[in-house]
């Protein structure tokens, strides 16, 4: 083979590699494997509810293996450093279905009340109780897994928010709860925002009206 034929034979060769690399079929990018996994799919439900998906993450992880869990506020341009909160559930490690009530749970008894973005603090009481000074003295209130904990079930613990289980859960649940500050009832569908407002009682959903500092009916409320 003369220099000018293996020449063109390299050439061509060449083309032919070049173009069997344009002309094969585009491979779609993967999809990343923590948005398939369970926990995943978890996280990315409750992020807007946890404030973050850092917040969210932690949850999740915290009820499933039992680890401490970190809550932190969003941060804000020139403000204070961020409120950070550190707690560990009081309930035993749970599987994904488990986690999923409890914190559908929690938006709901927080919706409830009006708050539909929580600070840390919030969720944190929602989740494992608080104590606060109203009008009628100290009042503590269980969360949701206190009251897992204490050997209660997710049904018994829905009824004593004044709701039903499997709405709350599939997200079909309509909350109708009673602002602190000016006593207006603020509509919410579950996993959901603000749907509207007007005066008067909340009765829809069990939820009677509330002053500035009151729980809910049928919640575990201790008065010291």
């Amino acid at each position: 083979m003369t220099p000018s034929t293996l020449n063109a034979a390299r050439c061509a060769a060449l083309f032919i590699a070049l173009a069997g690399g344009v002309c094969s079929p585009a491979v779609a990018d993967p999809v990343p494997a923590a948005a398939t996994t369970p926990s995943g799919k978890l996280t990315a439900s409750f992020s807007d509810f946890a404030g973050s998906p850092e917040n969210s993450a932690s949850l999740v992880n915290g009820l499933r293996t039992g680890a401490p869990i970190t809550l932190t506020d969003p941060a804000v341009a020139g403000g204070p450093p961020p409120n950070s909160t550190t707690f560990t559930s009081p309930a035993k490690p749970m599987g994904y279905g488990n986690v999923r009530i409890a914190l559908s749970l929690a938006q709901a008894q927080l919706a409830s009340e009006g708050i539909t973005n929580p600070t840390a603090a919030e969720l944190q009481g929602a989740l494992i109780g608080r104590t606060y000074v109203g009008p009628e003295g100290t009042t503590t209130t269980d969360g949701v897994l206190q009251m897992r904990a204490s050997g209660m079930g997710w049904g018994k613990i829905a009824n004593t928010m004044g709701y039903k289980l499997g709405p709350v859960v599939s997200g079909k649940q309509t909350l109708v709860a009673t602002n602190r500050s000016d006593n207006s009832v603020t509509t919410v569908a579950a996993h959901g925002s603000p749907a509207g407002s007007a005066k008067g009682v909340a009765t829809a959903s069990g939820v009677r009206r509330m002053g500035a500092r009151e729980s809910l009916p049928g919640q575990v409320a201790r008065r010291a």
